[in-house]
């Protein structure tokens, strides 16, 4: 979940959205992973603009729009986002929910350096988001091993707060699939739907 400073956010269905913000949501309920921005595949960027930048979509004429329109999509109940394809935010629908937490609290799924898995257990360990930071913390956000909250402080600057997947899960009312493996290919699925490698996503099946 990501938090934007200076747009009001929506929470919670039925509360009012921007139509742009409403066409993403149609296409991911049909279409469970869209990039923020990337080119060559469909993306939040593509959609809303009709082209395929190969710039920061921050100089965009319309980029005021696509930053509401993400900060309205960070916020739904329905739409997660986290580093799953590529190293680069991914807009995941519900209905991926139960594979990615499975996959994401799978072992051996992703394999982790010493100091990634020693802040791993703290976090686990802990009731409450915790501050994160250096490479370790960065591991862990894109290996998708911690749900990553980017909060824009009043100084304005930004803090990341790392939690478990299972204070997220509750929060978020989801149960994992039973089957990390089923749950990988699940993931595989989906990202070649959207025409990507399943190399582009951080859990890989060990091999037999």
């Amino acid at each position: 979940m990501q938090r934007v400073k200076g747009f009001p956010h929506q929470s919670g269905k039925g509360v009012p959205v921007l139509q742009e913000t409403r066409k993403i949501l149609d296409r991911l309920e049909m279409s469970p992973l869209l990039m923020k921005q990337h080119k060559g595949l469909p993306s939040i960027v593509s959609i809303l603009t009709g082209e395929d930048l190969d710039h920061s979509w921050w100089s965009h004429p319309q980029s005021r729009l696509l930053f509401r329109v993400m900060s309205e999509l960070a916020d739904h109940p329905d739409v997660l986002v986290c580093k799953l394809l590529f190293r680069k935010d991914t807009f995941v629908h519900r209905r991926l929910f139960p594979a990615l937490l499975c996959a994401a609290q799978a072992e051996g799924v992703s394999p982790l350096g010493s100091a990634a898995r020693e802040l791993l257990k703290r976090i686990e360990a802990s009731k409450n988001a915790l501050a994160g930071s250096g490479s370790a913390a960065k591991e862990l956000v894109l290996k998708v091993k911690v749900h990553a909250l980017e909060l824009h402080t009043d100084s304005g600057k930004h803090e990341l707060k790392l939690e478990s997947w299972r204070l997220w899960a509750k929060r978020a009312a989801v149960i994992p699939m039973p089957s990390s493996a089923a749950a990988v290919v699940a993931l595989q699925q989906a990202a070649e739907a959207l025409g990507a490698k399943s190399a582009a996503l951080p859990f890989q099946l060990e091999k037999s």
